[in-house]
């Protein structure tokens, strides 16, 4: 989708910041799965993945990236401090 849609569904495209953001660091959607309520997007941008979580009716949207140390234990260290945990 590459403009505004006003059928308040969950696309990128019906939020201009995240859609010019992706648009500023080059971003590549690898894939899509559209539902109702929300959508989940996985965008390549610069060096790593994020998975996009779009709402729909103008809630929002949500980006998860990975950690940026492939050790597990490192990986669940900042996970535990991501969820507040640490």
């Amino acid at each position: 989708m590459s403009e505004r849609d006003d059928s308040k569904k969950p696309w990128v495209s019906n939020y201009p910041p995240l859609l010019e953001w992706l648009t500023k660091h080059k971003g590549l959607c690898m894939w899509q799965n559209y539902g109702d309520r929300i959508s989940t997007e996985c965008w390549s941008v610069g060096q790593a993945l994020a998975i996009v979580l779009i709402y729909a009716d103008g809630a929002g949207w949500d980006i998860f990236t990975p950690c940026l140390d492939t050790n597990i234990e490192a990986t669940l260290a900042d996970a535990e401090k991501r969820l507040g945990l640490a």
